[in-house]
């Protein structure tokens, strides 16, 4: 079908598979040659994956090379998929997989232009579905996370939620295994999500400038405790020793170098963390704790241990890998 809108321009990035990190094709096109796009269907050869001998849901390789899309803009420069090179998202995309079924989908945002297909395991037992709606006005890639999380509320959790990511890819209308399978478009208008942009922005810069706040002040609070401990250096090992744990604890400098001579990560998010720092039980690059607090975990907990349960504070850390500030 065709509507007043098949001219609206969109961004649209196209994938040869789930597990490309860069793109076939990215560039300018319009929302009705994108529908026609997303709604044509791809029949994966191997549908149906070998059991695994453990009895553990097997990987569907067919799945993963079906083709995949993500309607954004991205940076100038820019030839791989990284959330913060997401300049502006063109395109809605909601995910049910918790029994709500495509028609009712599709019925949940009557009025807007929108097209709704079945996903590759969908079934009348268990249906799953993905709905696609094209913005009027395409939101900034910085603030997406925090869209998408106001739109999983408002749908009373019905939605995925592991699909916040601006640079998130999307399967197109694949038939794997599953059925009986259904694409379908309808007109209306379309979905302006300004209002709700302006209000997450609005909150994300107050809880940044919070954020900022806090981290001066624990840096001072660092630089505090840094000069008592140079000043009581002299005085015995336990003032000074005291005053150590404190900085490990509280120095965000001294943390976040602890990791990097670890062979750690700094990862960025709604909390900055530590990842892939060296085990000092297992060897692996498997430690991480928070920038700003919190103690020292391996992620191997069954095989390895450290860490487990509550964690290892920050010196301790520190002193079994060797490190010196």
């Amino acid at each position: 079908m065709s509507s007043e809108h098949d001219g609206a321009l969109m961004r649209l990035t196209l994938y040869t598979g789930a597990l490309s990190a860069s793109w076939a094709w990215a560039g300018a096109t319009t929302w009705g040659k994108m529908a026609d796009l997303l709604l044509s269907q791809h029949e994966a050869a191997g549908a149906v994956p070998a059991p695994r001998a453990d009895g553990k849901k097997p990987e569907d390789r067919a799945k993963l090379g079906c083709p995949c899309w993500s309607a954004v803009g991205w940076g100038e420069g820019v030839t791989r998929r990284k959330a913060a090179d997401v300049a502006f998202v063109y395109a809605l995309a909601l995910d049910y997989d918790d029994g709500v079924g495509p028609i009712e989908a599709m019925d949940r945002w009557a009025g807007y232009e929108r097209l709704v297909y079945t996903s590759w395991s969908h079934s009348v037992a268990r249906p799953k579905c993905r709905v696609v709606m094209p913005l009027a006005e395409p939101v900034p890639g910085a603030i997406w996370s925090g869209v998408y999380r106001e739109i999983i509320a408002a749908e009373g959790g019905q939605i995925d939620r592991q699909v916040i990511d601006p640079s998130r890819i999307w399967f197109g209308f694949a038939v794997g295994h599953g059925g009986p399978h259904y694409a379908r478009r309808r007109g209306g208008a379309l979905l302006s999500l300004v209002d709700l942009a302006l209000a997450v922005d609005e909150r994300q810069r107050a809880e940044a400038a919070r954020e900022q706040a806090d981290r001066a002040e624990r840096m001072a609070a660092a630089g505090r405790a840094r000069a008592q401990a140079e000043a009581l250096s002299d005085r015995g090992e336990d003032a000074a020793g005291r005053l150590r744990r404190r900085l490990f604890a509280i120095d965000e400098d001294l943390r976040q170098s602890v990791g990097e001579a670890a062979g750690g990560r700094v990862v960025d998010g709604s909390a900055r963390m530590i990842r892939k720092a060296r085990c000092p039980a297992c060897g692996a690059q498997s430690v991480w704790w928070g920038v700003a607090k919190g103690r020292a975990r391996c992620d191997h907990v069954q095989s390895c241990g450290y860490g487990a349960p509550d964690g290892v504070r920050l010196i301790e850390y520190a002193d079994a890998i060797g490190f010196t500030a």
